[in-house]
């Protein structure tokens, strides 16, 4: 009988899969998010990148939130905590040199999900 107790059960076959269209790429992206091109700024140079991505999906925000939990340490992200308020679920990723946020919000019932990904760099005096 395997012991599952210190990590929580991940249920892969149900989860998201990964989209192919990645704005950055070690940020994974779930399939099926539509993006909110007005509210989202991405910038990359050979030595920097920063961006604040929107977008919105059909699923719920645990599914979200376990794609994350799944997918970002593939990309070399350590989870540092996870926030649950109210209606959403907010994780911080760090690698050096590098912080993501993903913050996963309800909007109401019968609307979709926002999604929203901070990558900020991290470092002495940020």
């Amino acid at each position: 009988q395997m012991c599952i107790r210190d990590r929580p059960t991940v249920v892969p076959e149900s989860g998201i899969p990964l989209s192919s269209e990645q704005r950055f790429k070690d940020v994974p992206l779930p399939t099926g998010i539509k993006e909110d091109f007005e509210r989202s700024y991405v910038y990359e140079s050979s030595t920097l990148q920063i961006g604040r991505m929107v977008y919105t999906s059909r699923s719920q925000v645990n599914e979200l939130a376990n794609f994350y939990i799944k997918e970002a340490p593939l990309g070399g992200w350590q989870l540092q905590s996870a926030l649950q308020a109210q209606g959403g679920q907010t994780l911080l990723f760090t690698k050096p040199g590098k912080r993501l946020e993903v913050r996963v919000q309800e909007q109401g019932v019968g609307r979709s999900t926002l999604l929203v990904l901070n990558l900020t760099p991290e470092g002495p005096g940020l």
